[in-house]
């Protein structure tokens, strides 16, 4: 994942389209434009990542973190704040 400094739409559109033309393409963390940060909630950024990087993660999904222990408190939060919407 890489975090480049850039405006809001760099974030979302020009950084990650850059990283699908590379071997090895990166998620990209954004919306940390000083400018664009009064138009989103606070505890809100963006997460952009190339198709191909995408497929990767999902082929690894069954192998990550998500399944262990330690992320279950976590999944159970996030469906409570779920039910609650």
């Amino acid at each position: 994942m890489i975090t480049p400094a850039g405006s809001g739409c760099a974030a979302i559109v020009y950084f990650p389209y850059r990283e699908a033309q590379t071997a090895a393409p990166r998620a990209v963390l954004g919306l940390f434009d000083v400018s664009a940060r009064p138009a989103v909630a606070p505890d809100q950024l963006t997460f952009a990542v190339p198709f191909k990087r995408f497929e990767q993660m999902v082929r690894n999904m069954d192998e990550s973190f998500l399944i262990t222990p330690a992320w279950a408190p976590v999944r159970a939060r996030l469906s409570r704040g779920a039910a609650k919407r």
